[in-house]
């Protein structure tokens, strides 16, 4: 919606909009009192075109030209999970018409997402991609947006999750048990670096350089091939300490192509396998591979080390996901700042 305060004190409703023929027309109505007579104004007006245009589109094709639209922007993971929570969630708007679908419609979804048993942030994320085809809606196709006043679900300092990690001794102990060469190198390059596994596994041996790992790419299952990273601030080139240099140079040395294998690189199952092996001799408490990523970072904010700087090398997109994410570390970091205040 577009409203523009007039020299005259008045208001000026301006919009675009698309005629039968899908041609983009641009209209202007000057003289409204008040800012939120020129926005009624054009909210009716775009209703009553919708009308001739769009009054055959149905719920599902406006998500799937959303996805469409969205192509080149998410990686396949992500669209992935768009349509699994259009199957599980939408499902009920599926074959209505966009132009008969109202607020209190968007609003059931809303309420009927808060009765699932997920996570607040995985409850917000789907109300968010509802709202999100519905501006998108909008935006192309000039229907009402009936999910813009659809509220997101409030989440506090109880509701982050307390991540299960490991301490450098720990980490010690269950990597003694490790028996393959490659599985040690794989899961040491993760504890001390805080890469994704899909970006160690996508790994090459040119990779390596100069003390540093250039992560440019992604790989779960070598089947399906390497993906791009899932934002640009993922890309990213990461120092190694000097353990994880030793560790990993006899693996240099080998004529291969992917660091942590061979012509292809080390199998996820293998990978696995090799960490519940160790983790049950070890007797530690029970961690996931992904949480040796969660392990680094939080030593790293526990022991004082810059949070902006922990998350370029985690890759994350903004430094608030960093602080979200590892919000129960902050407490400890607070107590060395008292220490140093107090000296």
């Amino acid at each position: 919606m577009a409203a523009y305060k007039e020299k005259s004190g008045t208001w000026m409703s301006k919009m675009n909009f698309r005629d039968e023929n899908g041609k983009i027309i641009s209209k202007t109505k000057r003289g409204f009192a008040k800012k939120r007579d020129a926005l009624d104004y054009e909210e009716e007006f775009r209703r009553s075109k919708v009308e001739v245009v769009n009054t055959s589109l149905k719920f599902h094709d406006l998500f799937e030209e959303y996805m469409k639209n969205k192509q080149g922007s998410i990686v396949e993971i992500t669209e992935n999970e768009y349509r699994r929570m259009n199957k599980q969630f939408f499902g009920k708007l599926a074959n209505k018409k966009v132009v008969s679908l109202t607020p209190k419609d968007f609003l059931n979804i809303r309420n009927e997402i808060l009765q699932h048993d997920y996570s607040k942030s995985y409850k917000n994320k789907t109300i968010k991609l509802l709202k999100s085809i519905s501006k998108f809606g909008y935006n192309f196709y000039d229907f009402k947006d009936n999910a813009k006043q659809l509220m997101m679900i409030p989440i506090n300092s109880d509701d982050i999750k307390d991540y299960t990690i490991w301490t450098p001794e720990e980490f010690n102990l269950f990597i003694g048990y490790v028996d393959n060469m490659v599985c040690r190198a794989f899961f040491t390059f993760l504890y001390h670096t805080g890469a994704r596994l899909g970006e160690a596994k996508a790994l090459l041996v040119s990779d390596i350089s100069k003390g540093s790992a250039t992560i440019s790419k992604s790989m779960k299952h070598y089947v399906n091939g390497v993906k791009p990273l899932k934002t640009a601030s993922s890309r990213r080139t990461i120092q190694l300490d000097k353990l994880t240099l030793e560790v990993l140079n006899p693996l240099l040395e080998r004529s291969t192509m992917y660091l942590f294998g061979d012509m292809e690189p080390v199998s996820l199952s293998t990978l696995q396998r090799s960490f519940k092996a160790a983790l049950n001799a070890s007797g530690l408490k029970k961690i996931t591979i992904h949480d040796l990523r969660h392990s680094h970072a939080s030593y790293l904010i526990g022991n004082g080390a810059n949070v902006v700087a922990v998350s370029k090398r985690l890759g994350h997109s903004d430094v608030n996901m960093t602080l979200k994410v590892y919000t129960h570390m902050l407490k400890e970091s607070e107590e060395k700042l008292l220490e140093i205040l107090n000296q």
